[in-house]
């Protein structure tokens, strides 16, 4: 199932850049100084003149360490107070419900055994990845390997992705990422069922 995963993967990356591949990507490249056919040689010198310019090892592993906790203080606070919130508004509120809705042509389509429960379980993707596999815990083998893919897959969730792409230079609309996440969501409805009919036909999973 490695490879199915990974054939699913590629899949949805398709997707994403058939959804962005109209989305204007012109940008100014600075002047290169080495000639055409020397990338290897440069990128070598370049490597070698940074690496001399690099301090001792003990500075450099305190350095990362401390970056990564400055990233982690910053990245799972938003983390947990946006699952917190996906999960509030999956149990108390219509809004997931709503939205899985749009994914229940696509989990009735596949044959899961519960097409709407899926569909509203893996819509929560959105707020965040492991949301899917949370909320469909307790659901039959099939719809929970399809929910295990699908929090991989898709990727793109207000917990952290789409922030993180909202602070860069990157020209890409919160509208736009969500249909992204939802072209990645089909796909991976739609592959991961296959998948996993073929896997418990041979007994694989189950």
């Amino acid at each position: 199932m490695v490879y199915a995963s990974d054939y699913l993967y590629r899949h949805c990356d398709y997707c994403s850049y058939s959804t962005i591949s109209l989305v204007d990507d012109s940008v100014e490249r600075p002047t290169l100084d080495h000639k055409r056919g020397t990338r290897l040689a440069a990128a070598f010198d370049l490597g070698l003149s940074t690496s001399r310019r690099a301090t001792d090892l003990k500075t450099i592993l305190w350095s990362n360490f401390r970056d990564g906790l400055t990233m982690a203080a910053a990245i799972v606070p938003s983390i947990i107070a946006v699952g917190l919130t996906g999960l509030i508004l999956a149990k108390y509120t219509p809004v997931f419900d709503a939205l899985g809705l749009l994914l229940y042509p696509f989990t009735w389509l596949s044959g899961l055994p519960e097409p709407l429960v899926a569909a509203k379980g893996m819509s929560a993707g959105l707020a965040e990845m492991f949301l899917p596999a949370l909320l469909l815990s307790e659901a039959d083998i099939l719809t929970r390997y399809v929910a295990g893919v699908i929090s991989i897959s898709s990727v793109l969730f207000f917990s952290a992705m789409i922030p993180c792409v909202l602070a860069t230079e990157i020209p890409l609309s919160v509208g736009k990422m969500v249909i992204i996440w939802f072209e990645r969501v089909v796909l991976s409805i739609l592959l991961a069922a296959a998948f996993g009919h073929l896997a418990m036909y041979f007994n694989w999973i189950g």
